[in-house]
């Protein structure tokens, strides 16, 4: 009886991610379509499974539609900008959108 619970809510958890998905790709197509820049961040302690969570977002959007930018310690130009510069040139253009491991809150 247990065992009948717990598979009866897989399946219904995985029926959920599906229509879930095929959701978040619609919505990646109407944000094309109207030209509306997005800015998803993830932010967490190391180790936590941001990588994890970004790679099954992604699994349902068009690859031609975003980027992912992970936290990458200073480079030598970077160091030479203010902390906020590494965000605001990769502020996606009209219709895309851009994922970031790691967001500015870190250093505000």
């Amino acid at each position: 009886m247990q065992e009948e619970k717990k598979k009866s809510r897989k399946e219904g958890d995985k029926a959920r991610l599906a229509a879930a998905a095929a959701r978040l790709g619609v919505l990646q197509r109407r944000l094309k379509d109207e030209k509306i820049p997005v800015i998803i961040t993830f932010d967490g302690f190391d180790a936590a499974g941001k990588g994890l969570q970004i790679s099954r977002l992604i699994q349902a959007l068009d690859p031609r539609g975003f980027d992912v930018y992970t936290g990458d310690r200073d480079g030598e130009e970077e160091a030479m900008h203010p902390f906020l510069w590494r965000f605001a040139i990769r502020c996606p253009e009209k219709g895309r959108i851009a994922i970031f491991d790691t967001s500015w809150n870190r250093r505000i």
